[in-house]
């Protein structure tokens, strides 16, 4: 508990925020004085310029005449408990945010496994279908880039524990901006849900290729 010097009494209420002084006062001039009962509050306290979690217990010690009462306020220092449940509350909604962020990540892969996937499919289609040497070659080059493409996303599927951890790898090296724009037009006029659509691709290149070239992580790009 917390004891008050005698010159102290006078002050208690100036370690209460104004609301729970005002919360103590309504306790004991309400049922405490019909039952004598107790109550227990949990307030936060401004002791030696902090503030300090508290149990605040008010109980009516005796009835007096004149319908007045005397009264106990009993403090008791929780401070440590408060802290416990909060580092468990914080503990809680980060398991709960690595979880989400796990949920989407897994969710969003499995979408970007398929692009890939379809484009290596299609592709070998139509090298079975072309008897155009340079043809397949192209078709060759598209679907080999692919296959790098989904082996960089299963790596990352494998090594989720960097992603909880924010420990993504990033490679950064020259990329093509036209070049890759050129590849993934490729990649999704191969994809039977385009194909099965009125739907045309059409690349915008603005850059001269000398003027496209940029140090980023391509697979991240």
């Amino acid at each position: 508990g917390t004891n008050f010097r005698k010159e102290e009494l006078e002050n208690v209420k100036t370690i209460f925020q104004d609301k729970d002084w005002k919360n103590i006062q309504r306790i004991i001039h309400s049922e405490l004085k019909e039952t004598d009962p107790s109550m227990e509050l949990e307030m936060e306290l401004l002791m030696e310029g902090k503030r300090v979690w508290y149990r605040c217990r008010v109980g009516c010690i005796k009835k007096c005449e004149d319908n007045n009462a005397l009264y106990l306020i009993a403090l008791n220092n929780i401070q440590k408990q408060k802290t416990r449940e909060e580092d468990l509350i914080n503990a809680k909604e980060k398991a709960e945010s690595q979880e989400k962020l796990k949920t989407s990540f897994l969710a969003n892969m499995s979408h970007e496994i398929r692009t890939p996937m379809n484009s290596i499919l299609g592709f070998s289609d139509l090298i079975q279908r072309s008897e155009d040497r340079n043809e397949r070659r192209q078709y060759l080059d598209i679907i080999k880039s692919s296959g790098r493409y989904l082996l960089n996303i299963i790596n990352d599927v494998i090594d989720i524990s960097k992603i909880e951890s924010g420990l993504i790898d990033i490679k950064v090296h020259r990329v093509d901006i036209n070049e890759m724009i050129s590849e993934l037009a490729d990649i999704y006029r191969s994809d039977s849900r385009i194909q099965t659509k009125d739907v045309e691709i059409i690349p915008i290149m603005p850059l001269q290729n000398a003027d496209a070239l940029i140090l980023t992580d391509k697979t991240r790009l």
